[in-house]
């Protein structure tokens, strides 16, 4: 069935926005015997690290307002696609039902055209969800794509604003972190600037 919300939309956001500054390369260069920088290095070197939540910008009272109002509107728009693949699923089942439970009476001609029928739904039904997803899939990259354009340019900003080196999306590597000072989490912070900067639109679905 047609999936809805980040799991089929979801654009890739590269969070990790700056590389190492040069200085801070030169400085790794001439560590000895290849060795990695302590963090006292690399505060010494002036590369400030923070985190992002990702997944924040999905939630609908506090997230992206331009993200959350044009998921809504997806979800609007292919409101009736989806209720009649529901439909349609329904129908298969109920016919599945029936089928298995009549066909020890029914003539062999007749069970054999109730099989053909189910099967001919299951067929029907692959094929328009095939068809809705792949719409949705296009309709969602083309109302999302400049949305995401501007978070990453957004980031990139916020990021060189405060000295930040490096940016990671903490939604991606939440069973990887083994510990991690709360300040560092800016999602709240950069959301507020974002949504203040580029406002949610009302419009509506086509």
């Amino acid at each position: 069935m047609i999936r809805s919300r980040r799991h089929s939309i979801r654009a890739p956001l590269l969070l990790v926005i700056f590389a190492v500054t040069t200085n801070a390369q030169q400085s790794n260069q001439q560590l000895p015997n290849g060795s990695s920088p302590s963090a006292t290095d690399l505060n010494s070197q002036g590369i400030q690290v923070a985190v992002i939540h990702g997944d924040s910008f999905y939630e609908p009272n506090n997230g992206i307002g331009r993200l959350v109002n044009a998921i809504r509107i997806l979800d609007q728009e292919f409101q009736s696609r989806k209720a009649e693949l529901r439909s349609m699923q329904q129908r298969i089942e109920q016919l599945s039902n029936e089928t298995e439970r009549t066909a020890p009476v029914l003539p062999p001609a007749t069970a054999r055209l109730k099989l053909e029928q189910l099967e001919q739904l299951k067929k029907d039904l692959l094929r328009k969800d095939e068809d809705i997803q792949a719409e949705y899939g296009a309709r969602s990259r083309e109302a999302l794509s400049p949305i995401f354009e501007d978070l990453d340019k957004a980031i990139k900003s916020f990021a060189q604003q405060r000295g930040i080196t490096l940016i990671f999306d903490s939604s991606k590597m939440e069973d990887g972190i083994l510990y991690m000072n709360e300040s560092i989490d800016l999602t709240r912070t950069f959301i507020m600037e974002f949504n203040r900067a580029n406002p949610a639109a009302v419009s509506s679905p086509r």
